[in-house]
């Protein structure tokens, strides 16, 4: 994942956590500055507002490239993706809902 990441952001992410539960597959990604580095606490509301627009954008322009890691990974089919961000905090999390799997 953080090679999906690298390839589409100027900027790399500093940290990378990938969680499993179930059909669920989490990738957090830490202080990933979307380019602007921003500094840690508050932000005036314009740039978070900016940053969570271009991480909208940036989750549906990379969807399928980031379904397709996960698929190839996992030889399962993503069946849903969610994307969010905490622009205060500059931590954002994709979530990949996996078909249920063969028994």
């Amino acid at each position: 994942m953080l090679h999906a990441y690298a390839d589409d952001e100027a900027d790399k992410p500093l940290e990378v956590e990938v969680s499993r539960q179930g059909e669920a597959v989490e990738v957090v990604v830490r202080d990933r500055g979307q380019g602007v580095r921003a500094r840690p606490g508050p932000k005036p509301s314009s740039l978070r507002l900016g940053l969570r627009d271009t991480r909208t954008f940036f989750q549906h322009a990379t969807e399928e490239n980031f379904c397709a890691v996960i698929e190839r990974l996992l030889k399962r089919k993503v069946r849903a993706f969610v994307s969010g961000i905490d622009t205060t905090r500059d931590v954002s999390a994709e979530i990949f809902y996996l078909e249920t799997a063969p028994r």
